[in-house]
């Protein structure tokens, strides 16, 4: 195995600490000091959303000046702005151009949580849903479209949890929930429902776990596969019981594990990274069986994000050390680890210098390009497995 590292000069020049540094997998380092937080890079157009002191900008254009309560990434290609102040929100959505498609402006209780918003490729509407029960779906100015409820059984509830994912392939929506139902002579009981429905409510599959709670859910952009996360409190044995469930496009669970995970990445056909705190699970779909585990490569050191390497059945994980400032949380130290499906490092790639606030590494296969995004720029890698 192969061990390399990297700094990041204010001169923009990058220098290998390693003798073999050509001849390993991570070449032809680039570095870019832009002296903005970077957020996402946008694979279609080959460029990044940042935060800096004056607002936001798409590579080298500012499209809002402050700050923006929340960015949300609405998709590979797409992304929103979001406002929250007092009783009102405001939302804009823009492409992977970084054009403004549409704006938002609604009144918003102060004591609801904001709605999770996604967008439709097809026509470019914006969708949201919200702990209310609602599912909106607006046109470029801001008008509601069409209105209806995701669940037919809801009861409003401040503990509720829901999740949503929409997937452009079929154009149907994962809806997750937990209700709570309040115990006034104990502990409060759970319900959990998984529903995938289309925008006009026809419901392809709804299943229910009693006494489970919602902890993570991802979907494949296909809608062909389906992943959820759950926990319960098992009084008996004063712990927590963890289950991931593999879930096909008809509802039928196909794979069951007593884990959890806090995010998940579908790999083509064949592989699911099940993403914990300090572990990477990778699942076989083919056998349902985990073929092997990639653990941190030290204490307190945190899983951020992964991704898979098509051509070479490989994944790369970005791992850092958790820490804080007077901003936000923070990841120092951060790492690139080169994995086999057995769990196996087959190299990596040290990032001293790097402070992280929002993970950003996304693997163009194309190009077999790597980026990396940090708290003053971004770094490419050409990579060479």
């Amino acid at each position: 195995m192969r061990r390399l590292s990297i700094f990041l000069l204010v001169t923009g020049i990058v220098c290998l600490r390693s003798s073999d540094a050509e001849a390993g997998v991570f070449s032809q380092a680039k570095t870019y000091d832009t002296g903005t937080t970077v957020l996402r890079w946008m694979p279609l157009s080959g460029k990044f959303i940042a935060v800096t002191g004056a607002g936001v900008v798409f590579e080298d254009k500012t499209i809002a000046t402050g700050q923006p309560d929340m960015i949300r990434i609405l998709n590979d290609n797409f992304f929103g702005l979001l406002s929250h102040n007092g009783g009102s929100i405001g939302f804009r959505w823009f492409d992977e151009n970084g054009v403004q498609i549409g704006r938002l402006e609604e009144r918003w209780p102060g004591e609801i949580a904001l709605p999770r918003f996604m967008i439709d490729p097809a026509d470019r509407h914006l969708i949201s849903a919200d702990i209310l029960n609602r599912l909106r779906i607006y046109d470029q100015d801001g008008g509601i479209v069409r209105e209806s409820q995701i669940f037919p059984e809801y009861r409003y509830h401040d503990e509720n949890i829901m999740y949503t994912i929409f997937n452009s392939g079929d154009r149907f929506i994962l809806a997750g929930l937990t209700q709570v139902y309040p115990n006034p002579h104990g502990s409060p009981g759970y319900e959990t429902t998984l529903k995938y429905s289309d925008l006009n409510g026809e419901t392809r599959f709804d299943l229910h776990f009693d006494g489970w709670q919602i902890n993570a859910m991802e979907s494949r952009s296909d809608g062909g596969m389906h992943a959820l996360s759950l926990y319960r409190y098992d009084p008996a044995g004063d712990s927590f019981l963890f289950k991931s469930l593999i879930i096909d496009s008809k509802g039928n669970i196909t794979g069951e594990l007593p884990v959890r995970f806090k995010n998940l990445k579908f790999c083509g056909d064949k592989y699911i990274l099940l993403i914990s705190r300090d572990m990477i699970r990778i699942y076989d779909l083919t056998t349902g069986r985990i073929t092997g585990s990639l653990a941190a490569t030290g204490s307190g050191r945190i899983m951020m994000t992964a991704a898979y390497l098509p051509g070479n059945n490989l994944f790369l994980a970005e791992e850092g050390a958790l820490g804080q400032d007077d901003r936000e949380w923070n990841y120092t130290q951060v790492a690139l680890l080169l994995f086999d499906p057995a769990g196996g490092i087959v190299d990596t790639m040290n990032l001293d210098d790097i402070l992280v606030y929002h993970p950003a590494m996304q693997y163009e296969p194309d190009r077999r390009l790597l980026f990396v995004g940090h708290s003053r720029g971004w770094v490419t890698f050409n990579l060479n497995p």
